[in-house]
């Protein structure tokens, strides 16, 4: 569970969630035995802050209600905090640790290895279509099809803010 990512969800978004699943349909099946095997147990002896529920302060101030839905920085930011998981906390992506058959992740920073020749709509259409500024596909690894049904108020917040970033190099997540 990424827990880094939706720390910062907000008690409505939160009470959002828990109604959505409330509405669904029982599921009656075993899920079975948690099993821990010799590599978690042998990260968790090793470094316990291994587990990102353990870096989380818990303790931290909770924000009640999302910010207004309107194209500004600040709604922005909040979306943006889902995706540093993986372009980075400077959201300038890179190459990311485990599977090797993970694309670079791209950088959403305005550096030129980023996007500081892209515009809006080139923005639109990478989250709506899966297409990068020179036509190409965007692998579905990166989830552009769940993004892209954001509404135009979203994107168009999204797009703000990043262009607020400082401008990093690509790879320096």
């Amino acid at each position: 569970m990424p827990s880094e990512e939706f720390v910062n969800l907000t008690d409505h978004e939160l009470s959002d969630i828990v109604a959505y699943i409330r509405s669904m349909l029982a599921v009656n099946r075993d899920m079975g035995a948690v099993k821990l095997g010799p590599l978690f147990s042998f990260m968790i002896a090793t470094d316990p802050k291994a587990l990102v529920a353990f870096r989380i302060d818990h303790d931290a101030p909770h924000v009640v209600e999302p910010p207004v839905e309107a194209p500004s920085v600040q709604l922005g930011q909040h979306i943006v905090q889902v995706c540093r998981g993986c372009h980075g906390p400077q959201l300038s992506g890179g190459k990311l640790a485990g599977d090797p058959n993970m694309p670079i992740v791209a950088n959403l920073t305005p550096h030129e290895t980023g996007l500081r020749s892209w515009s809006e709509s080139d923005f639109f259409r990478a989250l709506r279509e899966g297409k990068r500024r020179d036509g190409t596909a965007i692998s579905k690894m990166m989830p552009w099809e769940a993004y892209g049904q954001m509404t135009d108020t979203e994107l168009k917040a999204v797009w703000a803010y990043l262009q607020t970033v400082p401008a990093v190099a690509k790879g320096n997540h």
